[in-house]
């Protein structure tokens, strides 16, 4: 089973891409999407090194 945050956030994103070419609002809502998203990804890669560190020794 595959656990996914549903079809509804592609949807989400895409039309905050289409209202950010021409409102600045949804231009700035849009890079911090993109800079947490950014985070959360590399906290969840800095999680797996970890978790992996500790099931190699």
């Amino acid at each position: 089973m595959c656990v996914t945050p549903g079809p509804g956030i592609g949807g989400v994103i895409v039309g905050l891409a289409i209202l950010a070419t021409e409102f600045s609002w949804a231009r700035r809502l849009l890079w911090r999407a993109r800079d947490y998203a950014s985070q959360a990804r590399s906290r969840a890669a800095e999680k797996l090194r970890e978790r992996r560190a500790r099931t190699s020794r």
